[in-house]
């Protein structure tokens, strides 16, 4: 592809990336999540003992010191949310063509998920950002050998975790992968740098009793069950609530049918032509469930709010079993996708300045 076509198509991807997560900004009503934000974030005395750790809100509290408003918070996550799809896109170039990378970074561009945790003050978009990051760094390190980029991955997780205590579910599916190519020397080399991850998460373990035990209290962590795994899928996909979609929009029924049917296409094509990206997202997509099904943990894995990071991954999945030289099936099945999403969206933006917005598209 030109060089200089690649470019401006980059450029235009990210203008309606901003565009769409900037839209609407001022006129999107307080949701309970968004008042528990800006009251923690604005509370310099945070109570360790909630259920969430500190330092996102903390972060979040630099910004408000320089404007305070709701605003402010949200503009920060509209910022995090096209970084986020910058980022995705550099993963993608890592494994595909550009056109493929392309695809996902429109793709993530107009995901309905995508957009709305952009403009939703919690730190899904953060994860976004960070976890793609961590599996760009070890695919450097796949291609080089430069165990620097371990390093990097390490600090990454380490940085992510004092905000986000899940962070465990896929930083240990990706040790796990480099256990998979990696013997020797090197593997306790990279052993040693995680090491260093587990210190910190065993130095926090009293502070994440504490707060699990406050999550379990707050009835957060029902049982999981079959329906829950599959509405994860169904989230990913379309986002609006199950209650809403089947009495007025039954037609988006087939998007999360289509989404599964790409994923499948794509995991077949990179089996056939690419098995060791194929090794790679069976460990760094699929591990994170399988994680939580041997630890036998609770639904709030499977609740799609706990699992946004992998959304990059999904949508690099969408973009690869969409791209096709047979250039019908692509742009049916872009078409599809890039209507039913933009329907999505115009919904969204018109419920969301009714408070009880969230009630329709449950974030």
């Amino acid at each position: 592809m030109n060089r200089k076509f690649h470019l401006l198509s980059l450029m235009a991807i990210i203008v309606v990336a901003i565009l769409l997560r900037a839209n609407g900004l001022e006129d999107k009503a307080l949701g309970v999540d968004e008042k528990n934000t800006y009251t923690k974030s604005v509370d310099d005395a945070l109570n360790l003992q909630h259920s969430h750790p500190p330092v996102y809100f903390w972060i979040l509290g630099l910004f408000l010191k320089i404007n305070n408003s709701y605003l402010t918070i949200r503009i920060v996550h509209v910022i995090l949310g096209v970084f986020s799809v910058i980022v995705t896109y550099l993963l993608a170039k890592q494994f595909f063509k550009t056109r493929v990378a392309l695809l996902t970074a429109f793709m993530l561009a107009i995901l309905p998920i995508h957009v709305m945790y952009s403009q939703q003050p919690r730190q899904s978009i953060l994860l976004m950002i960070l976890v793609p990051l961590s599996l760009y760094f070890i695919k450097r390190y796949i291609d080089t050998g430069d165990l620097r980029f371990i390093s990097y991955t390490v600090i990454t997780h380490c940085i992510t975790f004092v905000m986000y205590y899940f962070v465990p579910v896929y930083a240990l599916p990706q040790y796990l992968y480099l256990c998979y190519v990696e013997r020797g020397e090197r593997l306790r080399k990279i052993t040693y740098r995680f090491a260093w991850f587990g210190a910190l998460v065993i130095l926090l373990l009293p502070l994440i009793y504490v707060q699990f035990t406050n999550a379990v209290g707050e009835g957060i962590l029902p049982p999981i069950s079959v329906q829950t795994i599959l509405y994860l899928f169904y989230k990913f996909a379309i986002m609006v609530n199950l209650h809403v979609v089947l009495p007025e929009f039954p037609i988006l029924l087939i998007i999360p049918v289509v989404t599964v049917i790409l994923m499948i296409v794509a995991f077949y094509k990179l089996w056939r032509d690419h098995k060791e990206t194929f090794v790679f997202f069976m460990f760094n997509f699929w591990g994170p469930f399988v994680v939580v099904l041997v630890l036998g943990l609770h639904t709030v894995f499977w609740e799609h709010r706990y699992l946004v990071f992998n959304v990059p991954l999904y949508a690099m999945l969408l973009a690869y079993g969409t791209y096709s030289k047979r250039k019908v099936w692509m742009y049916i099945m872009l078409a599809i996708l890039s209507i039913a999403w933009t329907f999505i969206l115009v919904y969204y933006y018109t419920i969301n300045p009714i408070p009880e917005w969230n009630n329709l598209i449950g974030l």
